[in-house]
């Protein structure tokens, strides 16, 4: 497999010398089972995410997130980042009154129609997102052993 192509390789570049070292590790088909069963959902949520869907199935998608991503320190760090941004309230707002859940507004009527199709995301959220969801991605099962070193050079921070 992967391990043995990757033992059989003599460079001795921090990055092989690394991904020698994950290959070895007795508790990386356990990690990379938890990834795959804790984190599948998200890669999906991301693609939705960046379709630039409605206002109101955006942060209905975001809400759904919150709610089910239960795993440490993920959790806190969603809650935290929208948390700390000022505006994700007030668009949540809007978005309550294009679904008709809220009808007193204070603002300018005409604001929740102009959110209406406003991106939840922001271009280096979706440099992230896009990142991840290559990492996640179920094609990664059909790596072949040809490519495995391509793949060690071009990403060889992410193994460090």
């Amino acid at each position: 497999g992967i391990g043995h192509f990757i033992e059989s390789l003599n460079d001795d570049s921090l990055a092989i010398v690394k991904a020698n070292n994950l290959f070895k590790d007795p508790n990386l088909l356990g990690q990379l089972a938890f990834i795959k069963g804790n984190f599948t959902q998200l890669v999906r949520t991301i693609s939705s995410l960046q379709e630039r869907l409605p206002l109101t199935e955006s942060i209905g998608i975001l809400e759904m997130v919150q709610m089910q991503l239960t795993v440490e320190p993920f959790a806190s760090k969603l809650n935290s980042v929208l948390e700390k941004n000022p505006d994700f309230e007030k668009i949540k707002f809007y978005s309550r009154i294009l679904k008709r859940e809220i009808l007193e507004l204070e603002d300018d009527p005409k604001l929740p129609f102009l959110f209406s199709c406003a991106p939840i995301t922001s271009v280096d959220c979706e440099r992230v997102f896009s990142e991840l969801k290559s990492l996640l991605s179920d094609q990664r099962t059909s790596l072949t052993e040809r490519h495995v070193k391509d793949m060690l050079i071009l990403s060889g921070t992410m193994i460090i």
